[in-house]
């Protein structure tokens, strides 16, 4: 309650739906998830790749949430993603995209396949923060994104829509 909200972005293929997001823990999530899931599922069969934000305290919460939930459900796939400079294996694809943590890369990323994206809902807080999204030189002759606390200070709230549109893109 009062910190960042909780947002689900979801896609068939290249269509992106429209980006939920509410204040609520980690059961609310939960239940949404559910619902989203049991709603859209083709089939009881059809693997469901479940990308999420595993920072932090809130993180480490939502990978035994997500794994209790794939205990019921095999077809499940929790995908822990981090926002920090990771590990070994990640140096070249970092180096690639000339960004040094993940969440840049992750919105690197993402911005190329918005080119291929059939379509996304219009959404204003989206666009904001998207737009928001501008490159900066970093100490490395990168590139990275504007902290949060940027963002923050300007609009008085995190760019959770965009957050969630490149972890799940």
């Amino acid at each position: 309650e009062g910190g960042d909200a909780s947002t689900i972005c979801m896609r068939r293929g290249w269509k992106v739906w429209p980006i939920m997001s509410f204040h609520g823990g980690i059961d609310r999530i939960v239940v949404e998830l559910a619902e989203l899931i049991q709603k859209h599922r083709k089939s009881r069969q059809e693997i469901v790749h479940l990308p999420f934000d595993a920072e932090g305290a809130y993180g480490a919460q939502m990978r035994v949430a997500l794994n209790a939930m794939r205990r019921r459900d095999d077809f499940l796939r929790p995908e822990p993603l981090e926002s920090g400079t990771g590990g070994p294996e990640d140096v070249h694809l970092l180096r690639r995209a000339g960004v040094q943590r993940r969440r840049d890369l992750y919105y690197w990323c993402a911005m190329l396949r918005l080119k291929t994206v059939a379509g996304i809902v219009h959404d204003e807080e989206l666009r904001e923060e998207l737009l928001f999204g501008y490159w900066e030189p970093d100490q490395t002759k990168g590139s990275r994104l504007p902290d949060k606390k940027k963002y923050r200070k300007q609009f008085a709230r995190s760019p959770d829509k965009a957050d969630a549109l490149c972890y799940c893109l």
